[in-house]
């Protein structure tokens, strides 16, 4: 951020700006379009690795480390890596170091990932239901009540589609939900499934 008094200028092509943007505006000298983070006016590519960090918080990742990954990344390729190429790297790795308790989020954000570049999200949906399973089983050993159940739930909101609207309410043991996966395998929306399992007592 400039200091204050100090008039903005343009992240693309270094020009001044007469007033410093409060939202997403087209530069009126490059025409590029310049977005707004936390106060400082950024080009689309900071803005969407900035919103990606802020969507990954849970997982602490940093910009140094993200810009680590992609200058790894880049010399791979022979060619500068994407934010998106960046982001799936740094997912990636996370696969075999976080719990079981954190690993349906990491697969949750590859499908959004893949969704986002108009790619069937379902097989890390598929896996992210998977491993929340796996992992509600895992803390049910900690209990003595016997046989422990899941349910469905979703988002209740305009955009759930039919075919989970339909799962609501219904129940199963966790090895029935593991064979049948009932989600994502039931959903419809295009963009990928937003339920989700909660354990149920006997």
């Amino acid at each position: 951020m400039p200091p204050f008094g100090e008039k903005p200028s343009c992240p693309y092509c270094g020009a001044t700006l007469e007033s410093r943007p409060t939202r997403k505006k087209k530069c009126p000298h490059c025409g590029s379009y310049m977005f707004v983070r936390g106060g400082e006016v950024v080009t689309d590519e900071e803005a969407a690795i900035r919103d990606w960090l802020d969507a990954v918080a849970e997982f602490a990742i940093t910009r140094d480390e993200f810009d680590r990954k992609r200058e790894e990344l880049s010399g791979r390729f022979g060619t500068r890596a994407s934010v998106n190429d960046t982001a799936w790297g740094l997912l990636n790795a996370l696969v075999g170091r976080v719990d079981g308790s954190t690993l349906p989020h990491v697969y949750w954000q590859m499908a959004r990932l893949v969704s986002e570049e108009g790619k069937d999200p379902k097989p890390y949906l598929r896996e992210a239901a998977r491993q929340q399973l796996l992992s509600l089983r895992n803390s049910g050993a900690r209990f003595s009540s016997g046989a422990r159940f899941v349910q469905v739930f979703n988002c209740n909101d305009p955009w759930v589609c039919s075919g989970c609207r339909a799962l609501e309410g219904k129940r199963w043991t966790f090895d029935e939900a593991l064979l049948r996966m009932p989600i994502p395998d039931s959903c419809t929306e295009p963009s990928g499934c937003r339920c989700w399992y909660s354990e149920l007592p006997e």
